[in-house]
């Protein structure tokens, strides 16, 4: 089986993508799943039996088009043809209502234009409705096709028949061209929304200079495999994540995680695909192949988010179900009031009705969610912050406590050995238990240890216990506060004092995030006086400092807040905070942290930010108002803009500005989240 992401052109709204989804649901070998902000499918088909142009085939069936580069130039044109032809019949309305006598042969050339324009505007949506009649899912196709239709075709019977002179193929045309105006607006937004998914592909190089028996052979990145040497001269693009093995350059990861000043890498230190050397050299050996690295991790999971729909998403779908016919049906009453109950003359009845058909907007309800989500994680995946799924944005407003872990996330985990009570023996013993650790204070003792020249005892087979330490026999290593501890059974042989220092902005992102109104808190396994220190640093209050607990004690910690009414996040980065982790209404990892944390988190941050936590909580708080702002605006829209129509208030014109405008301001809205700021 094969999938593949292709463009749509011609879907409007929910409906429209519903009607795809049902057709190719029907047929074997193949399955879409629609993207309706980027217009757009993911088709999921046998590659023996379906390829893109019976896909094409189908997809005209039902009055939609495989994208192509091409047809934006086509659209323009017809646009352009077909105000061009509306503006005769603009003028012609302008002279009606002032009442200005023309020929009745200018009407004939009503008729003429108006045909055309009906041809060259209105053939997809007359398409979309004969297909949502047949498969019985009614969407704005219908009512467009409908108003405009009843416009036409009674103006068409006053003219050949009664030869009358007062006619509406005006309105017609006009609400044609403003629609399709509208639309084409709201698809180049669209493009715009979709632009920082392409931007963070752009980031990926094509090519490699990989190094063997001395050598270097420029190959393409997808036949890169692990563990091969790469060399990424000054100016290149890092190709592929991997470690540095020999070097020294200044990495700019900007536009992965957010980070504004070159880093400087060295022997030991990581590298990330997309990233760019502006300064030195470096050697890397290749940790992960083009479609493992953190990069493709994050173009993956961006783009199954933006497929998904969260909870109040389809709470609107089922009302965009149901909201046609009911819009069918208040139509019809419209008619009948205003022609049988008040009296109205027919042309009146019609003019009321036709507005009820086309200032109703169905489309703003289905594109409120996904197009804030589309630009919400796009613009977070080239900040580094990777969000788990869609529900996330829906939970993570609630949240009003936040708990850190301390060593590696608010501190740098870049410990220093400062005092040991050991012999070497021991400091093999110690050596074998902590490699096998990925924690940055077991990181941190190894290298001491390596350069005093501790050795691996190959006899021995340590593991790495949760929320115990190392074991291996009657060995155990753990930490008690600052130090860290051989046992022999239980007595203590060997002790090791470590130091970390503060990142330098924890103290800023602990300020903004209290300032947003978020309780903050620090657990910690180190003893009280380390854990005053660091609060004392970052301006914690020591009554949010919980110091010397294991990570049970931790999980205590949450469930207590969580009592109290509070709904907890959690930030950590090792396999000791997978039980936090797992414990907190949400689960934050920091990037660098072990892979057991990341795969139990809502968010993961890739490097060592502490500030991507905040930003991550604020951008998710951003996206929820932006759908909700969108939910207010597309409900209250028609909320009030139905009844002004029904009492002949908005005239058909003006009903069709008015339904442009609010698709229009739903995209603009969620464009805004490109560019607004998180502090405010």
């Amino acid at each position: 089986m094969i999938e593949e992401k292709l463009g749509i052109d011609g879907m409007h709204c929910t409906n429209c993508s519903k009607s795809v989804e049902r057709a190719f649901g029907k047929l074997d070998g193949i399955d879409v799943r629609v993207l309706l902000a980027e217009n757009a499918g993911v088709f999921t088909y046998d590659e023996r039996e379906w390829n893109r142009a019976k896909i094409a085939k189908e997809l005209k069936k039902l009055g939609f088009a495989l994208h192509k580069e091409s047809k934006v130039n086509g659209e323009s044109v017809r646009l352009l043809v077909g105000a061009v032809l509306t503006l005769p019949l603009l003028a012609c309305m302008v002279l009606m209502m002032a009442k200005v006598d023309y020929p009745h042969w200018v009407n004939y050339v009503q008729f003429g234009l108006c045909t055309v324009v009906m041809g060259l505007l209105g053939w997809r949506y007359y398409l979309g409705a004969a297909r949502d009649i047949r498969q019985g899912i009614l969407g704005m196709d219908v009512l467009v096709a409908l108003g405009t239709t009843t416009a036409y075709v009674y103006s068409t019977v006053l003219l050949y028949a009664y030869h009358e002179h007062m006619l509406y193929f005006d309105t017609a045309a006009m609400l044609l061209t403003i629609i399709s105006v509208g639309k084409y607006i709201e698809g180049r937004s669209k493009v715009k929304s979709a632009a920082a998914l392409r931007e963070l592909m752009a980031l990926k190089a094509e090519t490699a200079l990989v190094l063997a028996n001395g050598q270097t052979e420029e190959v393409a990145v997808e036949e890169v495999t692990a563990g091969e040497l790469v060399v990424v001269p000054q100016g290149a693009k890092v190709p592929l994540d991997g470690v540095v093995v020999s070097g020294i350059a200044d990495v700019d990861e900007a536009l992965l995680t957010g980070e504004s000043m070159p880093v400087t890498k060295r022997e030991g230190d990581n590298v990330y695909a997309g990233t760019v050397v502006t300064h030195g050299s470096v050697t890397i050996r290749v940790t992960a192949t083009d479609k493992e690295t953190y990069l493709a991790g994050i173009i993956a999971k961006v783009d199954q988010i933006q497929s998904e729909k969260p909870h109040i998403q389809h709470i609107a779908d089922r009302v965009a179900t149901v909201f046609v016919p009911a819009v069918l049906v208040l139509s019809l009453v419209c008619f009948a009031v205003s022609y049988w109950a008040i009296g109205l003359t027919l042309t009146k009845a019609i003019n009321r009705a036709v507005a009820v058909l086309v200032i109703s907007c169905p489309c703003s309800l289905g594109l409120a969610a996904p197009l804030s989500i589309v630009v919400g994680t796009t613009r977070a995946g080239k900040m580094g912050i990777l969000y788990q799924n869609s529900e996330i944005f829906e939970k993570l407003h609630h949240v009003d406590c936040v708990c850190f872990d301390k060593t590696g996330t608010i501190s740098l985990g870049r410990f220093e050995v400062i005092e040991a009570d050991s012999t070497p023996e021991w400091d093999d013993v110690a050596y074998t238990l902590e490699h096998v650790s990925q924690h940055p204070i077991a990181k941190a003792l190894c290298a001491y240890l390596r350069e005093k020249g501790a050795n691996v005892l190959g006899e021995m087979s340590p593991q790495e216990v949760a929320g115990k330490g190392v074991v291996c026999g009657e060995w155990l290593i753990d930490k008690d506060g600052d130090t860290v501890q051989l046992h022999r059974g239980d007595e203590v042989v060997a002790r090791y004092r470590v130091a970390d220092a503060v990142k330098e902005d924890a103290k800023e992102t602990i300020e903004k995030i209290k300032a947003a109104g978020v309780d903050v808190y620090m657990l910690t396994g180190d003893s009280r006086e380390v854990a005053d220190k660091v609060a004392e640093a970052v301006g914690l209050e020591t009554d949010k400092v919980y110091s010397e607990i294991r990570p049970e004690d931790k999980c205590r910690v949450i469930e207590d807040l969580q009592r109290h009414g509070k709904k907890v996040a959690f930030a950590g980065d090792g396999i000791n905070d997978s039980p936090a982790l797992s414990q907190a209404d949400f689960a934050i990892a920091m990037g660098e942290g072990a892979d057991v944390a990341k795969t139990l988190s809502d968010i993961t941050v890739v490097g060592a930010n502490l500030m991507q936590v905040y930003q991550g909580l604020r951008l998710s708080q951003k996206v929820y108002r932006n759908i909700i702002e969108n939910f207010i605006w597309a409900f209250s829209y028609n909320l009030i803009a139905i009844p002004l129509a029904f009492a002949g208030i908005l005239p058909p014109l003006v009903a069709g500005l008015c339904m442009a405008f609010s698709n229009i301001t739903v995209v603009g809205n969620a464009l805004r989240l490109r560019r607004t700021k998180l502090d405010k």
